[in-house]
């Protein structure tokens, strides 16, 4: 099951809970068999002792390295003025002037485009994690 879940997840991964709950719930299902624990055991202390990425954990580190590679140009050319920055929207000297802009939004699924959701994650991240060298140790650093 691990290849399909972070396949695209980025895309599909940030829907509205009832679409994602049976994936999530099947994720716990299968760490549960490949633990050989009971039907109805709890899955928080498999998935520390296996150590794997919960679904919800995969979208948001494949949605923030999107966001590394955005703010360190590594992506394609196409990419280049995918997101604006607050100081270019205004020209008010703010603390926040140098974050990526945050569309404004009406519906909730417009929320879940990696347009809104990316600039959020990444407005959230701390300074030093954002400055990261590379983006192994950013991917290290964030999980």
């Amino acid at each position: 099951m691990l290849p399909h879940i972070p396949y695209c997840n980025l895309i599909w991964g940030r829907n509205y809970e009832v679409h994602l709950h049976p994936i999530i719930i099947l994720q716990k299902r299968i760490i549960r068999i490949i633990s050989s624990a009971q039907y109805r055991a709890h899955s928080g202390p498999l998935f520390k002792a296996f150590n794997p990425l919960k679904f919800t954990d995969i979208n948001k580190l494949q949605l923030a390295e999107f966001m590394y590679k955005y703010y360190n140009s590594m992506l394609p050319e196409s990419f280049n003025r995918y997101f604006i920055y607050n100081n270019e929207v205004h020209g008010h000297n703010t603390r926040r002037r140098h974050d990526i802009h945050v569309e404004p939004f009406r519906l909730t699924r417009t929320g879940f485009s990696v347009k809104i959701a990316g600039p959020q994650l990444w407005n959230s991240l701390p300074l030093d994690l954002k400055n990261s060298k590379s983006v192994n140790i950013f991917k290290k650093k964030i999980q």
